[in-house]
């Protein structure tokens, strides 16, 4: 399966769509036999995805536009269900938005342009639960390869974090920290923790092109 989005620049005109892919087809050089199928129309930029709770399956997870409902897709062998709708959190207003699980797939981060909000999710059923209110959190939330701590970018060379080893408000939000970097590029873009273990940093503008 390949998930794509549109984007807020374009109002999200074009929605949340799916293709699929066959590597069998052409021979064994593989082909897209499914394109650009909707699965939701007002939907926001960000998707994440976390495998099921028996090791084989996955579930994918996306924010409806303008209201606090979750869009939780269960994929397996068969396709993809009917999505579970959770409403929990604030609104997103608006279509910019990033939503990221950890590496064990326990706990979701979704940020929509206002504080941030992080959850406990159970792999077996697919809900989202113990949110916790982030009083900061700026572009393109991050966990850890270890899942305890959380980061951001912050405008500019900035980076933000926070502790998760005790999993309650106080806790987390007192922990928050800022870091400021000395690099000769004009911001740091998306945050995203490689097979390597390792995070990486996109350049925020086109005139850069390192990580």
């Amino acid at each position: 399966y390949i998930f794509t989005t549109d984007c807020a620049e374009n109002s999200f005109a074009d929605g949340f769509r799916y293709s699929v892919v066959n590597l069998n087809l052409d021979s064994g050089k593989g082909d897209v036999y499914i394109k650009n199928q909707l699965l939701l129309q007002n939907g926001t930029e960000g998707i994440t995805v976390t495998k099921h709770a028996n090791g084989v399956d996955f579930w994918l997870v996306t924010h409806e536009e303008g209201n606090n409902n979750y869009f939780i897709y269960l994929i397996t062998s068969l396709g993809i269900a009917s999505p579970l709708i959770q409403p929990i959190g604030p609104n997103a207003l608006g279509y910019l938005s990033y939503v990221r699980f950890s590496g064990d797939g326990y706990s979701m981060v979704g940020s929509f342009a206002l504080p941030a909000n992080l959850f406990h999710f159970d792999n077996t059923n697919g809900q989202l639960f113990d949110m916790v209110n982030l009083q900061v959190l700026c572009d393109s939330p991050e966990f850890s390869p270890d899942n305890s701590k959380l980061y951001s970018n912050c405008g500019g060379n900035q980076l933000l974090v926070y502790c998760l080893d005790s999993w309650d408000s106080v806790s987390i939000n007192s922990s928050y920290l800022e870091y400021f970097f000395n690099l000769d590029n004009d911001a740091f873009g998306v945050l995203k923790c490689a097979p390597d273990g390792k995070i990486y940093i996109a350049a925020l503008w086109g005139s850069y092109d390192s990580i």
